[in-house]
């Protein structure tokens, strides 16, 4: 079969001419990928150490709120490129900041 000037053959090229396209070949569509749940959901264990995700997940600090927090006393471990908080100086950070806030009179 000759073809004109321009024109193309469609049985080539299958996604092309009739308007249509195949669904099942091609990036699938995205899904919205989990949370892992509110914050707080899973509880700081004070016999335990997170990495620094971890613990902004469990605590639903965000980075504006975690900075805030070690300027104010909050340590943070470092392992290499790697950064964790124990839930012991959590557990401690939150009593003196606590203890804190009720001798401003």
């Amino acid at each position: 079969m000759a073809l004109s000037d321009g024109a193309r053959d469609d049985r080539a090229n299958p996604d092309r001419g009739s308007g249509t396209r195949d669904v099942s070949r091609g990036p699938l569509p995205s899904t919205p990928k989990p949370k892992g749940g509110a914050a707080g959901s899973s509880p700081i264990r004070i016999d335990e150490i997170y990495p620094l995700g971890e613990f902004q997940r469990r605590t639903g600090l965000g980075r504006n709120g975690l900075r805030a927090a070690r300027r104010r006393g909050l340590p943070v471990s470092r392992c290499g490129r790697n950064r964790y908080v124990a839930g012991a100086d959590w557990a401690e950070f939150l009593q003196t900041q606590r203890s804190g806030a009720h001798t401003d009179k």
